[in-house]
C-alpha cells in the first residue's frame, strides 16, 4: 500500500452552499484504493480522529489483509489488526501502541520503541480477572506475563502485580477420567482434587474459594450447578453460567424453561428475560446483577432493584461491598449517573467511568456543543476532545483506541441560533435546514474560535473534513 496521504500539502476545495450564503471548505486527508474499505461494524467505524490527524483500520478486500493507517502512513498489517491496536494518541507523531508476533513470541510496539519479547499481552484491566485487582494500577499501557508473573507497563517502566491465581488456559480447568461408556467424571478442577462420581458431559463453569469449590456441568441436555453434596438442577442448556463462590455464599444464573433466574444462597430470584455481564458476589455475602425484562434494563443491589432503564451501557456499573455503587444508564434520550441512589446529570452519553469504595467518582460526557467533558467529584471541566459516541465504557484502560461514531445526533452553536444534524441513513449532514455534503458526519463539533461548524466524512473513498463557517 503505497503512501498517499499529503500531511504537509493539504488540498482544500471550496464550494458554495445550497444558499449561495454560506461557502464552506472541504479538504481531502486520505483517499482509499480500488479494494479498500474502512473496516466498520454496523455504524461503529474503527478509526480516530482529530481534524486533520487521524487513525484508522483499513481492510482490503482482495488480499484479505488489514493495516493500521496513522496520520497517512501505514503502520502495520496482517490479517486481524483490530485486537492488536491498544492506544492511539494524535497528538504525538508516533502516537501508536500495538502488539505483533514474531518467532511464536510477542512484542510491544511503543510510540514507535519495540518492547519485549513477552509471552502474553493484555491491554484491559478488565481481563485480567486472575490477579489480584488491588494490584492492578490505574494508570498502564498494557499487562505482559513472564515466567508465570504479571507485570504491569508504563511510559517504559514495569511493575510486577502478581502471580496469576489460576492458569488463564481454560483448557486447564479440569481433569476428566472417562468411563467405558463413553461418559466422563470430575477428578480434579483447578488444581484441586474432585473425584466426583457424578456423570457429566462437559463442565461449563466453576467458582473456586481457597478449596472450596462449585461447578455447572452438563449432561443429558441439561445443566446443573454442585456445591459439596448440593446439586441443583436441572435447567436449561442455554445461555451463559455466571458462577460465584465466597466462603459461606454461593451465586450463579440459571435458565428454565426459557426465563433466566439468579439463586443467591438458595433464594431464587423473579423470572428475567436475560441476565448482563454486570454481577458480583462479595465476601460479606452482598450481590449485585444487572438485567433485561420487558425491554428494559434493571440492576439488582442486595435486593435493591433500580430501574427500569432504556439501556446500560457495556461494564457501567460498579458496586462495592460496602454499600457505594454507580450507575449509567440512559433513559428517555438522555444518559444519566445514579451514584448511591442519587441521579445526577442529563448528557448525550457518558463514559470512562472511574468509581472506587469511597465514592470518588469521575467520567467524560457527550454535550449538545459536540464537545467532550469531564466531571471529577461533581467539578466539570471542558477538554480538548470533540464529540464522540463510546459503544462501551470500561475502568482503567487509559484512553482506549478507536472512537466509535453515534448514529445520530445534533450539535448546536453557542448561541443556539444555528444547529448541525447527522444521521447515518442520509448521505449529507443538515445545517439550519439546507443539506451540507455527501455523507453524513462521523465527527462534528461547533469551533467556537471560527464561529463554525466542523465535521469529519467518508466520501465514497476519501475522508475528508469540512467547515462551515456561520453568519
Amino acid at each position: 500500500m503505497k503512501k498517499r496521504f499529503l500531511f504537509l500539502h493539504f488540498l482544500f476545495f471550496t464550494f458554495i452552499g445550497i444558499s449561495q450564503i454560506n461557502p464552506y471548505h472541504r479538504t481531502v486527508l486520505y483517499t482509499l484504493n480500488k479494494n479498500e474499505i474502512v473496516k466498520s461494524n454496523e455504524f461503529i467505524v474503527q478509526q480516530t480522529l482529530n481534524q486533520n490527524r487521524f487513525a484508522c483500520i483499513i481492510a482490503d478486500t482482495l488480499n484479505k489483509l488489514e493495516s493500521l493507517v496513522f496520520n497517512g502512513k501505514v503502520i502495520f498489517t496482517k490479517k486481524d489488526v483490530w485486537n492488536d491496536v491498544f492506544d492511539i494518541d494524535l497528538t504525538n507523531d508516533v502516537g501508536y501502541i500495538y502488539k505483533f508476533t514474531s518467532k511464536e513470541k510477542t512484542f510491544v510496539n511503543v510510540h514507535g520503541k519495540t518492547e519485549g519479547p513477552f509471552d502474553e499481552v493484555i491491554d484491559e484491566s478488565c481481563e485480567m480477572y486472575y490477579v489480584d485487582e488491588t494490584k492492578i494500577p490505574k494508570e498502564f499501557d498494557f499487562f505482559y506475563s513472564l515466567a508465570g508473573r504479571w507485570f504491569a507497563y508504563k511510559d517504559g517502566n514495569s511493575k510486577m502485580i502478581d502471580e496469576p491465581i489460576i492458569s488463564k488456559n481454560f483448557g486447564g480447568w479440569t481433569s476428566m477420567i472417562i468411563k467405558p461408556n463413553g461418559k466422563r467424571t470430575l477428578d480434579e478442577l483447578g488444581g484441586i482434587k474432585v473425584n466426583s462420581d457424578i456423570e457429566i458431559e462437559d463442565v461449563i463453569n466453576h467458582s473456586i474459594d481457597g478449596q472450596d469449590y462449585a461447578w455447572v456441568y452438563k449432561n443429558n441436555g441439561s445443566r446443573f450447578v454442585v456445591h459439596g453434596d448440593h446439586i441443583f438442577g436441572p435447567y436449561d442448556d442455554k445461555g451463559y453460567n455466571y458462577i460465584f463462590l465466597k466462603g459461606d455464599h454461593l451465586m450463579f444464573n440459571f435458565v428454565k424453561d426459557g426465563k433466566v433466574f439468579v439463586q443467591i444462597d438458595g433464594k431464587i430470584s423473579q423470572p428475567m428475560d436475560e441476565t448482563n455481564y454486570d454481577l458480583a458476589l462479595f465476601d460479606n455475602g452482598k450481590y449485585f446483577y444487572s438485567f433485561e425484562k420487558k425491554g428494559k434494563s434493571y440492576v439488582n443491589i442486595n435486593g435493591q432493584i433500580y430501574g427500569p432503564y432504556d439501556r446500560i451501557p457495556y461494564n457501567s456499573v460498579r458496586v462495592f461491598d460496602n454499600g457505594q455503587f454507580a450507575i449509567v444508564f440512559e433513559k428517555d434520550g438522555k444518559a444519566q449517573i445514579n451514584l448511591n441512589g442519587k441521579v445526577h446529570g442529563e448528557e448525550l452519553s457518558i463514559y470512562s467511568l472511574e468509581f472506587d469504595k469511597n465514592g470518588n467518582y469521575s467520567y467524560l460526557s457527550n454535550r449538545r456543543d459536540g464537545c467532550v467533558y469531564q466531571n471529577s467529584n461533581g467539578v466539570v471541566t471542558k477538554t480538548e476532545r470533540h464529540h464522540v459516541y463510546k459503544g462501551w465504557s470500561s475502568t482503567r484502560t487509559g484512553d482506549r483506541i478507536m472512537e466509535s461514531s453515534k448514529e445520530k445526533y445534533e450539535i448546536q452553536s453557542n448561541n443556539k441560533e444555528h444547529t448541525l444534524y447527522t444521521d447515518f441513513k442520509y448521505d449529507y449532514v443538515v445545517i439550519d435546514g439546507k443539506s451540507v455534503g455527501k455523507a453524513p458526519a462521523i465527527k462534528a463539533w461547533y469551533e467556537a474560535s471560527k464561529n463554525a461548524f466542523i465535521w469529519n466524512a467518508w466520501e465514497g473513498k476519501e475522508l475528508v473534513v469540512y467547515e462551515y463557517p456561520l453568519d
